[in-house]
């Protein structure tokens, strides 16, 4: 599969024969896998992409951790580094689901940064 044009970061542009094309929830495994769990995606935002840009080369967004069922919002595989952009609606439930979320990435090896934005 040929790899998108120069600048874009975003894992599922670079996969789009596996991901789809519309940018949103899309399955976690190729069709007819049966039973496998659904990965919910959401839409890149304009501040995971200019991140993505910036830190350069391996910084990829909505990367997949199958095995967890998570999106990652900017991440660099290779160094198992996830950056999480909270943004205004973070509080309460939410930063306790957070912190489950981190800690079982960090069981998985990756380093997780959240930042508030």
């Amino acid at each position: 599969m040929p790899w998108p044009k120069h600048g874009s970061n975003d894992y599922r542009t670079r996969n789009k024969g596996h991901w789809g094309t519309d940018g949103g929830n899309h399955r976690a495994r190729q069709k007819g896998d049966k039973g496998t769990p659904r990965l919910k995606l959401g839409k890149t935002t304009e501040v995971e992409k200019n991140l993505a840009q910036e830190l350069g080369p391996g910084w990829v967004t909505g990367y997949p951790v199958y095995d967890l069922n998570y999106r990652l919002d900017v991440a660099n595989p290779e160094f198992k580094i996830d950056i999480e952009l909270d943004g205004p609606d973070h509080h309460g439930k939410k930063l306790e689901e957070d912190a489950i979320r981190d800690h079982e990435l960090e069981e998985y090896g990756w380093i997780v940064i959240r930042v508030r934005t």
